[in-house]
């Protein structure tokens, strides 16, 4: 389904990157290339609108960029906390869905729980946006799509290297290669494997390794894994993994991270990491995203 789809029993969403289309997908880079190079020229696209942004789980990229990226299109952020809801004293997702819809205008939610995420779009009238659950973080995928083109250029057939527990940033990387023509190669335990029908799906567009020196093998992006669980050290990236990769390579991670255990410190702080751009380009995707479902325009 496409976020430009106009349906009459369904709001436009964003809960995971199989919502877009290829189309919609190059859509909201370019967008997103706009706003970034000139981030307050959009002060009244959204103006007197309202924006719910439910916060299951603390953070800092995500809330901040999306609280400043609602302020930067003239709408009003509403931040809720779990204590802010009353889903422990009545309320059900579908009560909650309801009454967020009758007072604004999108609802952006960060969830411990995908299944909680369908829940309330299923019964929300305004458009849903997963700002990460255990199982997509669309935004992050978009975000690193962007920060790979404005490094590289062109996505298609560019090979990047995911390396440790493949988690929902892994499970969004590859939705988007599927659109965006990116070569991810796998390399993780077989307990931290991506869901195997997504594997299947992906068909050519994703290659699973069982040694992470060879996953790295002359790609230009190595992009290090948050850890559920402890992983053999062989996972973790150190400047002698990211050796093996292409010299142009980069290093990317959808940080924060536990410096010295996923990634060594010389690699994190060392020249080729995009990390803090990667956080940075969270910003214009999540204005670009926001733009794009709440007035179904993708026009700059």
């Amino acid at each position: 389904m496409s976020v430009l789809d106009a349906l009459s029993t369904r709001p436009r969403q964003l809960l995971g990157i199989d919502d877009l289309t290829a189309f919609d997908f190059e859509a909201l880079l370019d967008m997103a290339a706009v706003m970034k190079r000139h981030p307050l020229a959009w002060r009244s696209a959204l103006e007197g609108r309202a924006v719910a942004c439910l916060f299951e789980q603390p953070s800092t990229r995500s809330r901040v960029s999306l609280e400043v990226a609602i302020h930067r299109l003239g709408a009003l952020p509403v931040m809720l906390s779990p204590a802010e809801l009353r889903l422990d004293q009545g309320d059900t997702v579908a009560d909650t869905a309801r009454v967020l819809s009758s007072y604004c205008d999108a609802i952006a939610v960060r969830t411990t729980h995908h299944r909680d995420l369908l829940e309330l779009a299923e019964h929300a009238s305004v458009p849903v946006i997963n700002v990460l659950t255990d199982r997509e973080y669309p935004c992050r995928a978009l975000a690193d799509c962007l920060t790979l083109r404005d490094r590289f250029g062109d996505l298609r057939g560019l090979p990047l290297a995911y390396i440790g527990d493949c988690e929902a940033v892994a499970q969004s990387l590859i939705e988007a290669a599927m659109l965006t023509g990116l070569e991810v190669r796998i390399a993780a335990p077989p307990t931290a494997l991506p869901d195997p029908a997504l594997l299947t799906r992906a068909g050519e567009h994703v290659r699973v390794y069982e040694s992470p020196r060879e996953a790295v093998r002359d790609v230009l992006a190595v992009y290090g894994a948050a850890w559920r669980t402890e992983l053999p050290d062989a996972y973790r990236v150190t400047p002698e993994l990211l050796a093996g990769a292409s010299p142009r390579a980069v290093f990317l991670h959808a940080i924060p991270t536990a410096r010295g255990r996923e990634v060594h410190r010389d690699v994190l702080d060392g020249p080729r990491a995009l990390t803090s751009e990667q956080a940075a380009n969270l910003l214009p995707i999540e204005q670009a995203v926001l733009r794009a479902l709440v007035t179904g325009d993708l026009e700059v």
